[in-house]
């Protein structure tokens, strides 16, 4: 099947979401084995069915006007609507090029 079809994606982020529920999760996350990377990104992760599904959290009339945000996205793949799939590629490449530097890797 499509690898972008809704269906799909929810199944995958359905499956992280398991994972992460898992009770070993926690203490294989927050190792040392992820300590090298900021936020700790293997929880909710840099997953395409994060950024797929992000949950969406509208701000009120009073924070729109103080901060000029409408809305809030948590890529954290719990979200109840899908973002196009054009649009959570660019936020997954943004992000991945501001977090990390050739210099992660070299850890």
């Amino acid at each position: 099947g499509d690898r972008f079809s809704e269906p799909f994606l929810a199944r995958a982020a359905e499956l992280e979401r398991s994972v992460r529920a898992l009770p070993s999760f926690d203490k294989v996350c927050f190792s040392d084995v992820d300590a090298g990377f900021p936020g700790h990104s293997c929880n909710p992760g840099f997953s395409f069915p994060n950024y797929i599904f992000p949950t969406m959290e509208v701000k009120n009339a009073s924070e729109v006007r103080r901060t000029g945000v409408s809305r809030l996205m948590t890529f954290d793949g719990k979200g109840s609507e899908r973002i196009p799939v054009p649009a959570a590629l660019e936020y997954l490449r943004s992000v991945q090029e501001n977090t990390f530097s050739t210099s992660d890797w070299d850890r």
